[in-house]
């Protein structure tokens, strides 16, 4: 396998560990995370969680966890998941997000994959009960190793169970700070690609903290934002943002989830200055203002954002009617820490509306044929390709996959399709990946055919994209039953959404 960039020594940066304690230090009395839940605001300052991520760190300790161990988190958006992230990093130990919605089968499979030696959970997400789909699966009761330490985030934790806030009293174990590398994996992102295998992208503790603070530097971030997050923080992009946030001194305004009325109303009432949105999103507004023309007033100066290319009606919006000053497009992936390119307040907003931005410094892109391998022309249409400091050593414990991951010069193969403009600006055209990109998240066509093909009554099954309004494009199933089932569509449905986050 070709290996990566290296962590390049001339970009060399703190790494979160030392980026976290420093702006918590500066800026220890100022609101760090405001929760924002069932109409109530939960305030914590930069020194209160910065004491109790160290609080959390020392208590993970105490139960046998060490340096470079993988901790597994599942659960909802809260401050909770927040000093979670750092407590991890405080400890020394390797962050494993994990989608809120995975059910029982996805959940077992990532903690083996990921070698969760701990799990911390919350009591339940919607109308998923996470202690009743621990304890099926025998992670709650007597531990048998190599099962994962369950760490639950509930109050009263249930039996079987270590509570997080419990952890958090233990006295401080004496032990020295973690002596963190740049070099040092930080987060393994799972992510579904194109052989539709969960395969985890190591993430670099220099090669995150360094991006994250290149985005704040080219949208234009000032400690006195106060940024709001209503993506998952299980995805790269969500927890990408909020660290990024962060550790730019700025507060983060978290919400459970995106709901387009609490959004306008909590905006406005935070005094909210920039936010991150989807497609989906977006639509969500358009449809609310269209209901409630009645807009509370608003502070957004900054937007970022994946909108779907060539559609520039849903940046007209955030201009013409919430009033944003700049609306900033980018492209990344789970494998290149969070974003590889980007665009600036300085560009032309039409620019920023027809491409997804230049690259980030200690960035690469090329623009190659994706037959051949060689390079294209200005202007021509080929496969991303992207390199430097920010590519992934490669996936946790997937030789296989990690092979095919980069070319002969060591950049990632996206499967993606796009051409760069004379301005160094690139323009995103689709993917070639069997993926089906839903609301922004990723959907893997394979694993639905999968599942469909595991049914008795289903002789073939095909999965393929479909135009949708709101979400951009949705999967549609062509399914060929076996002669003589009685099996129905609805029936079919309702037996899927088991096993279908």
């Amino acid at each position: 396998m070709t290996r990566p960039t290296p962590f390049d020594a001339s970009l060399t940066h703190p790494t979160l560990q030392q980026t976290f304690g420093d702006v918590c230090r500066r800026f220890a009395d100022k609101d760090a995370v405001v929760f924002h839940a069932d109409g109530h605001a939960e305030r914590h300052t930069f020194a209160q969680l910065f004491d109790d991520a160290q609080a959390l760190a020392c208590g993970l300790r105490t139960c046998g966890l060490r340096a470079g161990d993988h901790v597994g988190l599942w659960m909802p958006n809260c401050y909770e998941w927040i000093l979670s992230r750092f407590a991890v990093a405080l400890a020394g130990m390797v962050l494993v997000p994990l989608n809120t919605r995975l059910r029982s089968q996805d959940l077992s499979q990532l903690l083996h994959l990921s070698d969760a030696k701990a799990l911390i959970v919350a009591e339940r997400f919607k109308d998923i009960d996470y202690t009743a789909l621990l304890a099926a699966l025998g992670l709650i009761g007597e531990r048998k190793s190599p099962t994962p330490l369950v760490i639950s985030a509930a109050r009263e934790p249930s039996p079987g169970t270590i509570g997080l806030h419990t952890l958090m009293r233990r006295p401080a174990d004496g032990a020295e700070p973690v002596q963190a590398s740049p070099d040092d994996v930080l987060n393994i992102i799972f992510t579904s690609g194109t052989t539709s295998l969960p395969k985890g992208a190591m993430i670099r503790n220099g090669a995150a903290t360094l991006n994250m603070l290149r985005i704040n530097e080219r949208w234009g971030q000032r400690a006195d934002d106060r940024f709001m997050l209503c993506a998952p923080l299980f995805t790269s992009a969500g927890l990408g943002r909020a660290t990024a946030c962060l550790i730019g001194g700025s507060t983060l305004v978290l919400q459970e989830g995106f709901a387009a009325r609490e959004f306008l109303q909590v905006a406005s009432e935070q005094r909210v200055t920039a936010t991150a949105l989807s497609d989906t999103n977006v639509l969500d507004l358009i449809d609310e203002l269209a209901q409630t023309p009645a807009l509370p007033p608003l502070m957004l100066r900054v937007v970022l954002g994946w909108f779907q290319p060539g559609v520039a009606s849903k940046q007209d919006f955030l201009r013409r009617q919430l009033g944003v000053a700049h609306v900033l497009s980018h492209y990344g992936l789970s494998e290149t820490s969070h974003m590889t390119t980007l665009c600036s307040p300085d560009d032309d907003p039409a620019l920023c509306d027809a491409s997804v931005g230049r690259p980030l410094p200690g960035v690469s892109v090329d623009i190659v044929d994706p037959d051949g391998g060689g390079p294209c022309a200005c202007g021509a249409l080929g496969e991303i390709r992207v390199g430097g400091y920010v590519v992934t050593p490669g996936y946790y414990k997937r030789p296989d996959a990690s092979r095919e991951l980069l070319d002969e010069q060591g950049r990632l193969c996206t499967g993606d399709l796009g051409w760069l403009d004379e301005a160094g600006f690139l323009h995103f055209h689709g993917r070639q990946k069997d993926i089906v990109r839903v609301g922004g998240f990723n959907v893997s066509a394979g694993e639905i055919e999968n599942l469909l093909r595991a049914q008795p009554e289903i002789r073939e099954a095909a999965v393929v994209p479909i135009p949708d309004p709101r979400l951009g494009e949705v999967p549609c199933a062509f399914v060929e039953f076996f002669p003589g089932t009685s099996l129905t569509v609805e029936a079919l449905r309702a037996r899927l959404r088991a096993d279908v986050a």
